[in-house]
């Protein structure tokens, strides 16, 4: 329980927890009479396990009591998601200044932090939507982080990230198409192929849809080879070009 309280704190660090949230993940709808009290002794364990990081004059330490809730008080490099977040910031700003080498380097250094799912060994927050977020959110970086390190030619550096996510998420296509482009691009079509492939399969399979467009126009440029080192293969400007060859 007192890992669940921890976990709760750390998703978000620096965002406020309320007691009600942390008893409904406790317990659910069947909590003890003491469950505040329980909540308090936990928090107050919590605060004396992270005494060495207790900031002057901080009384709660680095966990504040507001307002019938708690909030973490730990910032900058003390936690990995802080750090994490920090660094995908350098790599959009590197972006939009053009400079996408940077950008591979910091994405790089954010997913490096990453090791497994997230809380994974507590078991009672396997399905808060805190945690899901978490997730949703390094997959968009490593959605963006493949782009950039395949516009730069080095969709090598990302490949075993973007299988781990593909096996991850079987229907997520912009995931596989991500791939595609990232295998094709280290020189294995017939491998970008076969991902395609089993895509478009699992997806009538299971959802009975077509592939979208994304993955649609990967399979195009696959089967063209026209997918280079260096190649900007997002652009928008081409999605409705490749498309409409691709159905004449």
């Amino acid at each position: 329980a007192r890992c669940a309280v921890l976990g709760l704190l750390l998703v978000d660090p620096g965002v406020l927890v309320r007691r009600d949230a942390i008893i409904d993940v406790l317990w659910g709808d069947s909590p003890p009479v003491t469950a505040i009290g329980l909540v308090q002794a936990h928090v107050s364990r919590i605060r004396k396990l992270f005494s060495p990081y207790r900031r002057s004059g901080g009384g709660d330490g680095v966990i504040e009591s507001v307002r019938s809730g708690y909030r973490l008080a730990i910032s900058g490099p003390d936690v990995d998601l802080l750090v994490f977040r920090d660094q995908v910031a350098r790599a959009a700003a590197a972006q939009a200044d053009g400079d996408d080498a940077t950008a591979v380097e910091c994405y790089e250094r954010a997913v490096d932090l990453w090791r497994g799912e997230p809380l994974a060994d507590v078991e009672v927050l396997g399905g808060h939507p805190g945690i899901i977020a978490l997730r949703q959110e390094l997959t968009g970086v490593l959605l963006r982080y493949a782009e950039v390190a395949c516009a730069v030619g080095r969709p090598y550096q990302v490949l075993p990230r973007l299988r781990a996510l593909a096996d991850a998420e079987p229907l997520n296509e912009p995931a596989h198409a991500r791939l595609m482009v990232a295998l094709a691009g280290s020189g294995h079509q017939a491998a970008a192929l076969r991902v395609y492939e089993d895509a478009r399969s699992r997806l009538d399979r299971e959802l009975g849809i077509y592939p979208g467009e994304e993955l649609a126009e990967a399979y195009v440029r696959v089967l063209r080879q026209d997918i280079r080192a260096g190649d900007r293969v997002w652009r928008s400007e081409e999605h409705t070009s490749e498309l409409q060859s691709h159905h004449d």
